[in-house]
Parts: C-alpha cells; structure tokens; sequence
C-alpha cells in the first residue's frame, strides 16, 4: 500500500529527447524539427523566458504527432502559440 501512494506522488520525469515544432528562427538555433536531449541549450532557454508560448512548441517525442497536428489546426492552443511567434519573427520581435 505504501509503495503505490509513494508512485502516485512521484513527480512526473522530463522526456529525454524534445522536439521544437514551431518556427525556423533566422539566426538558426531554432529550428523546426531540431530535437534537444540531456536539456535546453541556454540560447533556447533564454527565447523561452523572453516568450513563454514557445515552450508550448517544444514537446517530447511520445507527443510528437499529436502536437504537429494541434499545432496545424485552427483555433488551438498550439496554433495560436504557432502563429504568434512566426508574427513576432517575422516583424523581428524575436530574434
């Protein structure tokens, strides 16, 4: 009995691998597709703290396909996050 309530408040790992799915940033160290292990680099976790909604364009590996499609799909979240950091690149918000 202890052993499942200890599993139940295990904290939940991080994904070994995660891939970004949004934008192509211009100087490239963002890129789409491009998949990070063993962590974010700094460059990428400076972006997120600049713009929080990147972090929803950056999933794990077992969300991949899903994501993809959220993020293709008008009126989701991904989508949203999706549009709104190709605006802000494209008008040099982000860089």
């Amino acid at each position: 009995m202890a052993r499942r309530k200890a599993e139940a408040q295990a904290p939940a790992q991080e994904p070994a691998a995660r891939i970004y799915i949004g934008p192509s940033f211009p100087a490239g160290f963002m890129r789409t597709g491009q998949v990070y292990s063993g962590g974010l680099p700094g460059p990428v976790t400076q972006m997120l703290a600049k713009e929080p909604l990147l972090a929803r364009l950056i999933v794990g590996t077992d969300e991949y396909r899903t994501a993809v499609v959220e993020a293709q799909k008008t009126a989701t979240p991904r989508n949203a996050a999706y549009r709104t950091v190709l605006s802000k690149i494209k008008n040099g918000e982000l860089r």
